[in-house]
């Protein structure tokens, strides 16, 4: 099984190069990976790069996990992770703490009052204050 690099994402996602297209769809006719850090960079591109909106890229990257070949590490964070994007929250502090869950954190801190604010975190949030 091939792991696929974020590039490959994208061009699945976009389709905005022709000739990385065809060769990405090939990929996907077999068994792939794709990894959290993988997702987690694919969801900063489509928003910085190419501008689309919380709901086109869950819509996108849902179709693309959800592809009969597509195997994805950490799935349950990944997924925890994900339906907390779609309700609003940043996706990278939902899979840092999804992940902190996966390795048997008893908590997961932060200064980020964002992070503290994600309802349901499989791990205790820790919110740090400066002194």
């Amino acid at each position: 099984m091939r792991a696929i690099d974020t590039n490959v994402v994208v061009r699945l996602l976009v389709r905005d190069d022709a000739g990385q297209l065809a060769v990405a769809r090939e990929l996907t006719f077999h068994p792939f990976l794709l990894l959290p850090t993988v997702i987690l960079e694919s969801i900063w591109v489509l928003q910085s790069r190419y501008r689309l909106e919380r709901n086109e890229i869950a819509a996108r990257l849902e179709r693309l996990l959800g592809h009969t070949h597509a195997r994805i590490a950490s799935i349950d964070a990944v997924a925890w992770a994900f339906e907390a994007y779609r309700q609003g929250h940043d996706f990278a502090d939902a899979l840092h703490i999804a992940l902190a869950a996966e390795a048997d954190a008893e908590s997961f801190a932060s200064f980020d009052k964002n992070v503290q604010r994600i309802a349901g975190a499989p791990v205790r949030l820790e919110g740090l204050k400066a002194q």
